[in-house]
C-alpha cells in the first residue's frame, strides 16, 4: 500500500491496549499538573486536598515525579507512532525521533533542579544551573516547535484520514498556543485584567489543558488495532 493512501497505522492488540492506558494516565497526570498551577501555593486553611495538591505540584521533588510520568507516557506514545512510520519507510520517523530526544533532554536537565524544595525559591534565587536549565528548555522548545511544524506539514502532505487529521490538529494547536494564547494574554494584560480572578484563572487553565492534550488524543487515533480497521477502510476518519 502506498504511503499516500495510508489513513492509519495498524498495531497489535497489546500495543493498542497499552496506548489506551498510556493516553488515559497522561490525561490524568497532565490534569494534575495544570490543577497544581491553578492552585499555586495554597495554605493549610485551603483544605487537605488543595493543600496536598499544592505541596506535591509546587515542590521540586513533586514536580520531578510528575514530569517523569508525563514525559515517559508521552514519549512512549510518540515511539509507537515513530515505529509505525519507520515500518512504512517514512523519513518523518526521524523527525519524531528528534522531538522525542529533545523531550528526554528537557527531563534530564530538570534532574539538576530536583534538590530544590520549592519552585518559587528557584525563581527568586536561581543558581547558575537553574539559569542554564531555563535557557536550554527555551531553546529546546523552539527546536521542538520547528520540528513539529515540519512533521505536521509532512503528515498532511503524504497521508490522509486519521494521520493527516493529526497533522492538521497539531498545526492548529501550535498556532493557537503560540500566537492566539500569547496575543490573548497580552490583550488581557494591557487591559488590566486581574488574573487572580478565580473564574478567569480556571478558564485559562482549562483552555491551556485542552490545547496541550488535543494533539495527543488525535495522535493516539492514528494507531488502531487491525480488527477494527475494516470499519475505517472506506472512510478517511
Amino acid at each position: 500500500m502506498s504511503n499516500k493512501k495510508l489513513s492509519y497505522f495498524e498495531v497489535k492488540r497489546p500495543v493498542s491496549r497499552y496506548l489506551s492506558w498510556a493516553l488515559g494516565f497522561f490525561l490524568l497526570f497532565q490534569g494534575i499538573v495544570e490543577l497544581g498551577d491553578f492552585v499555586g501555593l495554597a495554605r493549610v486553611s485551603s483544605g487537605p486536598l488543595v493543600y496536598g495538591l499544592s505541596r506535591i505540584t509546587q515542590s521540586g521533588v513533586g514536580h520531578f515525579l510528575l514530569s517523569l510520568v508525563t514525559t515517559g507516557l508521552l514519549v512512549s506514545i510518540y515511539d509507537c507512532f515513530r515505529r509505525s512510520l519507520f515500518k512504512a519507510k517514512s523519513v518523518i520517523s526521524y523527525l519524531v525521533l528528534a522531538i522525542m530526544t529533545l523531550m528526554v533532554c528537557d527531563f534530564l536537565v530538570g534532574l539538576g533542579t530536583v534538590g530544590s524544595t520549592d519552585i518559587m525559591q528557584q525563581l527568586q534565587s536561581p543558581t547558575r544551573f537553574d539559569s542554564f536549565a531555563v535557557r536550554f528548555k527555551n531553546t529546546s522548545a523552539a527546536f521542538q516547535s520547528i520540528l513539529a511544524v515540519i512533521m505536521s506539514i509532512a503528515l498532511v502532505w503524504k497521508y490522509r484520514g486519521r494521520i493527516a487529521l493529526y497533522g492538521w490538529v497539531n498545526l492548529a494547536s501550535m498556532i493557537i498556543s503560540g500566537l492566539g494564547v500569547g496575543s490573548l494574554y497580552m490583550f488581557l494584560m494591557n487591559h488590566n485584567v486581574d488574573f487572580l480572578n478565580r473564574g478567569l484563572s480556571l478558564a485559562w487553565t482549562v483552555f491551556r489543558y485542552v490545547i496541550e492534550i488535543f494533539p495527543v488524543v488525535f495522535l493516539r487515533r492514528t494507531l488502531i488495532y487491525k480488527q477494527i480497521k475494516d470499519s475505517d477502510e472506506h472512510g478517511d476518519i
